[in-house]
């Protein structure tokens, strides 16, 4: 439950000398922090956090040190604060600010609603002070015999589906901050039946009739955004439903109102909130700093007030310097009340004005003060896009980063008032028993080469996390994804010779027990062995964010929504159904499995909604895929056994080969994604965090998913298979890049092009490098409907293959019309096909680096790097994306990857077939071509450095 904010007292044991000195610090680091952060960062400091206060404090001469062996040092306090930060003899620029930790307090603000038990009406003119009644088909009321607290609650009805008087109240907000409001509901024969149980959308004003409407307000009264509680429908008893948001920058007030919208039946709301859910409040970690004789610096506060103790244990390593932190609740039982929510922030105080913040490998932006540089997802609780962060000047490079395997919803920015900050959003709970009530984080520190900036922080992270990068697949081998194409049009069987080797196949998605109908078909069979005489790689289409429940009868494709009751019933009904020769086998499993599994609301009801196409109607119940849920039939092991074993069963009986399993809806957690399951959190491995929809310590499920693929990518590889999976969340989603450590083929769905969205900073230039980077080497494809529909001319086509050739991005496609199979055996298609994919093969086997050891004297043209000239496999793409011709001039260092010099350098431009005149400086390593690239294409040149 969200919590009144607490108050912060002296902690006990703390002598009046050190308190003193306390204030002293506090009012100066208040005073530094009376500038305001930024709109949306607000930051007030208070007394540090923490009862053990060291000898040492800023300023103090007494540092403990922590390097790496390429020259990244930090000097900390004793207090754990940071007194300088070193990139080798250089002593960089540090801002007057401590550094370090801190912690902001979430849940924990005042509710602003006034009167919101709805108990006092002083004048007695039945309608609750700080309230207004306005009339619909019928008038609200203030009754005193139904109430979820005190005595009174105010309830509104319609006897026929109408829009029902409202009650409504305004409140005063901060712009930019992120705000809860949540109601207490109690409903009677409310309809109609609602098809979002436990998650309806917030933006959709029929998700339920029984509502909280919340409008964001101008200063004049304008209504500019609104968003949706929604209560339940039919008859339930109180239920407490909650919506988040954020404020914008013109909002000043809220205006909250009750009502019955296009609805019939009975609800009343009571205690109702409006709060801000993230403290302004900046409250620095005072830890006490030791260092060990390994070399490690080891930080620990006692955080008495809040019932939590803080650690952190700094490494030094060759090259980086890895940080991991825990907060661990100290509350003597497991209560909702116990449950704290917070934000911990680590902050490098490095003052990096006029440095360079890069948003990703083709965009950078001069820092300049006072404002906030980040570039983070537009999905709650916006994470960073990317797992690190960068900022250089020419002398140095900073990057701060995430590992993989370690995910977490963390949000990296400098900002000249505080420096280069990674903030956690992280929950702890004694219900999380293995967990064992923490709440752990690591990141790392580590510097680069400044010339390549963020690109050079990239092939750092790959060589600092190799495990996460490994590459299953043989290059040779790669090629296009593609989903049942009528073979007989990529072969004619009627010809000798196989037209098939023309597409560049890679990647065959087939069914073997699980459709994308949601329904269990069978067709890979036919396939299996044609993709195993061709060496492409076969996988099986497997679905495992949610179970399908039919809800009508066999063969009826249409049937009334089911209340949550009923639903409740027929589960558990399918769930004790008998089997007979293995009929009803799997529905009974994955019955039982979602009874176990699935993700439950904040009042603990299983989170579903209604499903439905032309193969009939479905309850779609979301599963925590937590493996370690049960012993038994949970929902990780009813995925196994019925889409993963049964798919290679029938390839095996077969006589074929079935080399991977491919994942598709790894993005659906990021949409239906929270679980207040407390049983559910016993057994989670990755940390609790908070809910920016409810202001509650949650478990989020895109992590029991990340928990769930490591089981499955383990299960795999022991046998020698492949993981493939949709990796084609979009760039601002929410963690898009999680599990990229686990993939092993990477599918897009749609092309590039279809991935731009110019209000969220998208374009299909960053899009495509986004993945690449995620990748690194291994495989990627789209599956792009626009080329496989046939829609398209072979002029637009090609322009669509040549975007995808520049990031080694190979252009699958999909055919969705009656035009598909006329699409696959035109000649003209087979001859671009036949063009490039011998082009992205050899870009594969090559191999994509981050760094291109080349620069471009324009802008307007860009550059990647596949290959080394050390291995003469030396290739670069070059793109001009402008709607002009553009000239340049390249400059390509030769000697950067192990080759001292060159005796003879000649190269070939693959796309127009032309040999391009290359000039060499005297020393023979650096090259110089000049040239021109038409509008709106790709050029791909090979260098012969032997």
């Amino acid at each position: 439950m969200l919590r009144k904010a607490k108050f912060a007292r002296t902690p006990p044991g703390v002598s009046l000398v050190v308190l003193v000195l306390l204030l002293l610090v506090a009012a100066g680091l208040t005073a530094l922090a009376a500038i305001r952060a930024s709109n949306d960062t607000p930051k007030v400091v208070i007394p540090p956090a923490g009862s053990q206060v060291a000898a040492g404090t800023p300023g103090s001469t007494s540092v403990l040190p922590v390097a790496s062996s390429d020259g990244l040092k930090l000097e900390l306090n004793q207090d754990g604060t940071i007194a300088q930060i070193s990139d080798g003899n250089r002593a960089l620029p540090k801002l007057d600010t401590p550094g370090g930790f801190s912690m902001r307090l979430v849940g924990e603000e005042p509710n602003l609603v006034p009167n919101p038990s709805l108990e006092t009406d002083e004048n007695g003119d039945q309608v609750p002070d700080g309230w207004s009644f306005t009339n619909g088909t019928t008038k609200p009321q203030l009754i005193d015999s139904v109430a979820h607290s005190g005595k009174r609650s105010v309830t509104v009805s319609n006897d026929s589906v109408a829009i029902s008087g409202a009650f409504s109240t305004e409140v005063a907000v901060k712009p930019y901050r992120n705000y809860i409001a949540a109601a207490w509901f109690r409903s009677e024969n409310v309809l109609p039946t609602s098809g979002w149980f436990g998650n309806p959308p917030v933006r959709i004003p029929d998700g339920s009739p029984a509502q909280i409407k919340v409008e964001q307000l101008t200063r004049g009264g304008e209504v500019i955004s609104t968003y949706y509680a929604f209560g339940y429908t039919n008859t339930a008893n109180w239920n407490r439903q909650a919506v988040g948001f954020k404020t914008l920058g013109e909002t000043r007030k809220l205006r909250v109102t009750g009502l019955l919208h296009k609805g019939s039946g009975k609800v009343w709301f009571d205690d109702l909130y409006i709060g801000q859910l993230i403290s302004d409040t900046v409250r620095p970690i005072t830890s006490a700093t030791t260092a060990g004789a390994d070399g490690k610096l080891h930080q620990h506060a006692n955080l008495a007030d809040e019932h939590l103790t803080f650690d952190a244990t700094y490494t030094p390593t060759k090259d980086y310097i890895r940080v991991d932190a825990a907060v661990t609740d100290t509350a003597k039982r497991d209560a909702l009340d116990t449950d704290k929510a917070f934000q911990i922030t680590y902050t490098l105080p490095v003052d990096a004005v006029g440095w360079m913040w890069d948003d990703h490998p083709r965009k950078s932006r001069e820092i300049t003060p006072d404002v906030p540089f980040k570039l983070n997802s537009i999905q709650v609780p916006d994470p960073s896009r990317y797992p690190f962060a960068t900022i250089h000047d020419d002398k140095s490079a900073l990057t701060i980063a995430m590992p993989l395997n370690t995910p977490r919803f963390a949000k990296s920015q400098y900002d000249s008032r505080s420096g280069l900050t990674m903030t956690f959003d992280l929950g702890v709970s004694k219900a999380a028993k293995k967990l064992k009530g923490k709440a752990t984080f690591t990141f790392l520190l580590y510097k680069s080469d400044p010339a390549w900036g963020i690109r050079a922080a990239t092939k750092k992270y790959y060589d600092i996390h190799p495990e996460s990068f490994v590459r299953r697949t043989d290059p040779k081998r790669e090629g296009f994804w593609f989903v049942r194409p009528p073979l007989t049009a990529l072969d004619d069987p009627k010809t000798a010779t196989d037209e098939s080797t023309a597409y560049g196949l890679g990647l065959n998605m087939v069914s073997l027990g699980t459709d994308s109908t949601i329904v269990h078909k069978v067709w890979g069979g036919d396939y299996l062995k044609w993709d195993n005489q061709r060496n492409i790689y076969t996988s099986t289409y497997n679905h495992h964010s949610g179970f399908f429940a039919p809800r009508c009868l066999p063969g009826q494709r249409g049937c009334e929504k089911l209340t949550y009751e009923q639903s409740l019933q027929k589960l558990r009904s399918d769930a004790a159904k008998p089997t007979e020769n293995g009929k009803n086998t799997r529905l009974r499993d994955e019955s039982q499995a979602t009874l176990i599994s699935a993700s439950r609301d904040l009042n603990g009801r299983l989170r579903y909604t209604n499903y439905q196409n032309k193969f009939g109607a479905f309850n779609k119940y979301y599963q925590n895929p937590d493996p370690d849920l049960s012993a038994g039939m949970d929902w990780s092991a009813a995925a196994q056994k019925h889409q993963m074993e049964y798919a290679i069963k029938l390839a095996r009986e077969a006589g074929a080969k079935l080399e991977a399993i491919h994942f598709d809806s790894t993005s659906g957690h990021r949409r239906w994604g929270e679980d207040y399951s407390r049983e559910h959190w016993a057994t989670a491995d990755i940390p609790l965090t908070f809910s920016y929809e409810t202001g509650e310590v949650t478990e989020k499920m895109i992590f029991a998913m990340y928990e769930h693929l490591e089981k499955m990518a383990d299960f795999l590889h022991q046998r020698g298979m492949l993981l493939t999976a949709n990796f084609n969340g979009n760039e601002v989603n929410a963690l898009s890049f999680l599990g990229a450590d686990l993939i092993d083929y990477y599918g897009v769905e749609q092309g590039l092009e279809q991935r731009v969205g110019a209000v969220w900073g998208v374009t299909a230039d960053s899009f495509g490098l986004n993945k690449r980077v995620m990748a690194y080497q291994k495989p990627i494809s789209t599956l792009d409907t626009e080329i496989g529909n046939g829609e398209f001319s072979l002029a637009q086509m090609e322009a669509k293959i040549q975007r995808s050739l520049f990031y080694g991005i190979f252009p699958g496609a999909r055919g969705q019309t009656t035009k598909t199979e006329g699409w696959w055996s035109d000649q003209g298609l087979r001859k671009v096909y036949a063009r490039y994919s011998p082009l992205l093969e050899e870009l594969a086997v090559a191999g994509w680096e981050p760094i291109t050891n080349a620069r471009s004297s324009n802008t307007d043209v860009w550059l990647e790097r596949f290959g080394y000239a050390s291995k003469h496999n030396l290739h670069l793409t070059i793109r001009n994306d402008s709607e002009s011709a553009q000239e340049y001039t390249l400059t390509v260092d030769l000697n950067k990857d192990g080759l001292q010099s060159v005796r003879t350098l000649t190269a070939q431009e693959l796309i127009a077939g032309e040999t391009i005149e290359v000039a060499l400086n005297s020393e023979r390593t650096q090259a110089t071509i000049d040239g021109t690239i038409p509008a709106g294409s790709t050029r791909m040149v090979r260098f012969d450095t032997r």
